[in-house]
């Protein structure tokens, strides 16, 4: 795995999901393109979703974990993402 893929990963209840695809990563409500991975939390991530409620996710910059919800599965590759944790909040 590239460095880059690596800093763009989040995770569900610690373990990985995926890697978020833009250039940087998200911070404000809205759908976006992630590579899944075929881990442990990925399947976690999507047993959860179907069951109809939001999760809290994270990923990390700088040292510190960022939360945010996944809203819903959209498509293979992608998510609806809200309610990103303030950094000042940290």
């Amino acid at each position: 795995m590239r460095p880059e893929q690596i800093a763009k990963t989040f995770y569900f209840k610690d373990q990985n999901v995926g890697y978020f695809e833009d250039d940087e990563l998200p911070t404000k409500p809205g759908q976006y393109r992630y590579m899944p991975y075929r881990s442990a939390g990925h399947y976690a991530l999507m047993d959860a979703l179907h069951q109809g409620e939001p999760q809290r996710c994270h990923y990390v910059v700088s040292g510190a974990k960022r939360h945010f919800q996944v809203l819903r599965w959209v498509e293979y590759g992608a998510l609806e993402l809200g309610d990103f944790e303030n950094p000042a909040e940290q």
